[in-house]
């Protein structure tokens, strides 16, 4: 007894020990995925619709067009891509203030593009001759040296890439190192006095300092350490007692949670870019937390802060991303921001606080897009033996979300229980469709409804018998594989209830969407009319393309019914009379195979010869793919990981 005791007492504090939670993620609070893409969507499209006869061209589109490019609305359209790119060219470094250098810096970054790192390091280099001696920044309202004249090699123009298609998305694959990266160039470091810098800076606009150097530290521009040291020591000292920090040192202003925020990611960063191992336990970031955690809220700014809601949110987003938690404290930060946010959005896409649309869109945007990177060094992809899988998919319609976005209505009627040849027609079907989707994006939306699954023909219930399988959102191959394998064919065909039933699949789907509707027969409701449920289906949708594949249908009423959905849904009709052609027919309805390409390893030898559609197996390394569609000669590079699916999707909508 005493031994079972003593036992019990010893696993006490193991007992007692806080578990970590587990997020409940969107579902938590009643929402999903493709309820914040749509979000997302409409206040890209309220962008795309202010910019319209407008350029970019306020302080406060900087922050707009960081926003626009971590939604992809630079890559869905055109329009926004071109007004980011004109405004870049406009922007005068050596006048520029501290908010505006440190977003600016920020946006060269996240586009990516070597091409742009000139103007990165110019900001850096001012930014870096604008800290004052205590550490901190202010506006910047003062003179410093151009980075063209600090060091004029700098500024030379890096070699220019192979362009890049507009046409042409590849994922999956990576680069592969063979060696270790070169070891970094030489620290920038300042080439003013210290007592040059702007003195007795601020909290917020030192954040943004901070932010656009790590922006410059994470394309491999080194910075002075003295910079990040003073930096850090700014923020650790002036913590308040509570844990948090006001805007200015000695303002004897409470605490709140815009500048707790900035203060926490302050100096992890700085920590982090000092390679410090543990700047997640830096006393400074963990009294931080602590604050935040007791003072949460995602419908005010803490604790009774009468401003910049939206601001809070962002800084609130980069302590969640930076840190690499869900949880602050026992807060959940992101589904109960982005409830709060989803509850706010005004009809035409934007959000409104502090009386500027621009920056409230854009903050909310950065937010809903978790558009901060967390602090981690990325792991090398390193030289394995092995193959990967490269796909390709040409498409003729979709586009959205940064995707493609297909929602494929299934006939299970009992008619599909015929067989043909040696296989049932519902078999042929299952076969096609899972062919169909092992052949989409990796990046591609799919969603799947099914009719005629459940009820008889003699049941009362069989003209509405039509269901949402599963809701449009990112492709899970596998899940969606099983849910269309369970399928079994049952009852009728209630082509007029599933369109009507379609519009209510959409309504939280932004973008370009492309429907399938698969059928052996006609219309089996009597009086329904589905060449007008089409009509209303795109009358209410007109992003959308309805397309039918009719499966074995001989009689000309039946096909002229299905010839007029598909005219009705600014589609086509794709016949198939047996197996080879009713998997043709799914992929001609979402995927172009007419386009032949031709694939070359690193040495330029050529390796295949295939066309868009298709799938390889091929050994882990570098590769070139090379074609011509719509009159441009394509030649792209990309890797094949070994484990890895590589997907080269090919937009024929591009203009």
């Amino acid at each position: 007894m005493i031994r079972t005791a003593a036992l019990l007492l010893a696993a006490l504090p193991l007992l007692a020990a806080p578990q970590d939670p587990k997020p409940k993620g969107l579902e938590g609070v009643g929402l999903n995925k493709a309820d914040v893409t749509n979000a997302v969507n409409r206040a890209v499209d309220w962008f795309k619709a202010r910019l319209a006869e407008a350029e970019l061209g306020s302080r406060d589109d900087l922050v707009a067009s960081l926003a626009i490019l971590h939604a992809d609305g630079a890559k869905r359209h055109r329009l926004l891509g071109e007004r980011i790119a004109a405004f870049l060219k406009t922007q005068e470094v050596p006048s520029m203030q501290v908010y505006d250098l440190g977003v600016l810096a920020m946006i060269c970054e996240s586009l990516g593009d070597p091409r742009h790192i000139p103007l990165l390091k110019r900001c850096v280099r001012r930014l870096v001759e604008l800290q004052g001696e205590d550490g901190s920044w202010g506006y910047g309202q003062i003179e410093t040296p151009d980075e063209r004249v600090a060091d004029p090699k700098v500024d030379a123009p890096p070699p220019v890439p192979r362009p890049k298609s507009k046409r042409v998305t590849i994922t999956g694959g990576r680069p592969i190192v063979d060696a270790p990266k070169p070891a970094p160039s030489a620290a920038l470091k300042r080439t003013t006095p210290w007592d040059k810098g702007e003195a007795g800076g601020d909290r917020s606009a030192s954040q943004y300092a901070i932010l656009g150097l790590f922006s410059g530290h994470r394309v491999g521009i080194t910075i002075d350490e003295e910079v990040w040291t003073r930096a850090r020591k700014f923020y650790a000292d002036g913590q308040g007692e509570d844990g948090g920090w006001s805007y200015k040192k000695d303002d004897g202003a409470a605490s709140y949670g815009s500048m707790t925020c900035a203060g926490v990611a302050s100096v992890a960063i700085c920590s982090f870019a000092l390679g410090d191992r543990d700047w997640k336990d830096h006393a400074a970031v963990k009294k931080g937390l602590a604050w935040l955690a007791k003072n949460f809220s995602v419908e005010k700014h803490p604790p009774d802060h009468p401003e910049w809601h939206f601001y809070y949110l962002y800084g609130l987003e980069r302590v969640g991303r930076i840190l690499d938690v869900e949880f602050i404290g026992d807060h959940e930060w992101f589904p109960s921001g982005a409830k709060m946010l989803l509850s706010m959005q005004k009809e035409d896409g934007s959000w409104d606080s502090e009386n500027n649309e621009v920056l409230a869109t854009g903050f909310a945007l950065l937010f809903l897009t978790r558009a901060t990177a967390s602090l981690k060094v990325p792991e090398p992809v390193v030289r394995k033996p092995g193959s990967g899988v490269l796909t390709t998919a040409a498409w003729s319609g979709g586009g959205g979300g940064g995707g493609d976005i297909f929602h494929v209505i299934l006939d299970c009627s009992g008619s599909m229980g015929a067989k043909m040849g040696d296989k049932r027609k519902f078999v042929i079907a299952q076969d096609a469709v899972c062919a169909m989707v092992e052949g989409l994006s990796d990046t591609a939306w799919v969603g799947l409804r099914a009719y005629g699954h459940t009820y008889g023909v003699d049941d009362s219930r069989a003209d509405e018998d039509s269901d949402l399988l599963i809701p449009i959102g990112k492709l899970d191959r596998r899940a969606y594989v099983e849910r269309v394998r369970k399928l079994a064919y049952n009852g009728r065909t209630p082509l007029a209830y599933s369109l009507r039933q379609t519009a209510k699949d959409l309504k939280k789907v932004g973008g370009k969407i492309t429907v399938v509707l698969l059928t052996d027969g006609a219309e089996s409701t009597p009086g329904a009319n589905p060449e007008e449920a089409a009509k209303k289906l795109l009358a209410e949708f007109p992003n959308v393309t309805l397309h039918v594949v009719a499966f074995d249908i001989n009689d000309d009423p039946s096909k002229k019914q299905c010839e007029a959905i598909a005219a009705a849904g600014r589609g086509k009709c794709y016949p198939a009379g047996s197996a080879a052609e009713l998997l043709e027919g799914m992929k001609a309805a979402v995927v172009v195979k007419t386009i032949a390409y031709d694939l070359f390893d690193k040495d330029g030898a050529k390796k295949l010869a295939g066309s868009f559609g298709d799938r390889h197996e091929l050994p882990e390394g570098k590769y070139r793919i090379a074609f011509t569609a719509l009159g441009e000669a394509i030649d792209e590079e990309l890797w094949i990981n070994t484990g890895v699916t590589t997907t080269v999707t090919l937009d024929l909508t591009t203009k």
